[in-house]
């Protein structure tokens, strides 16, 4: 998975804003979880430590916001565009599905740029 981190400015308002690029638009759907402009290094942390709790537990973990919805179970990481099913998109199961290694490291790498743009 590659992708590219960026700033996107309201200069009107002075608001700055953590997106993100993909080279492959089979993971834009990963845009939706930016969305939420409330990012913090330590809410970012909080998700990560979630995920892990599922690595090789029966453990279950669950995030949303009103556009993604990602579930994490033993098996992997599920996420549900909820964006796109607002739209009329109806899906059977997940958009998206990533092991906890790929999804950990997207977030570490998003919470890195979070840290030094902030």
């Amino acid at each position: 998975m590659e992708y590219t981190f960026f700033i996107k400015l309201n200069k009107e308002f002075g608001w700055k804003y953590f997106r993100v690029n993909f080279t492959d638009s089979k993971f834009s759907i990963l845009q939706n979880l930016l969305f939420s402009d409330n990012w913090t290094p330590i809410k970012i942390q909080e998700v990560i430590s979630g995920i892990s709790s599922t690595l090789s537990t029966s453990l279950k973990y669950e995030w949303a916001n009103e556009d993604l919805h990602i579930a994490a179970f033993k098996e992997g990481v599920f996420l549900f565009d909820l964006l796109a099913r607002r739209g009329g998109v109806v899906g059977n199961g997940p958009d998206l599905q990533l092991t906890h290694i790929e999804f950990i490291k997207f977030l570490e790498d998003f919470k890195k740029f979070v840290e030094e743009n902030s």
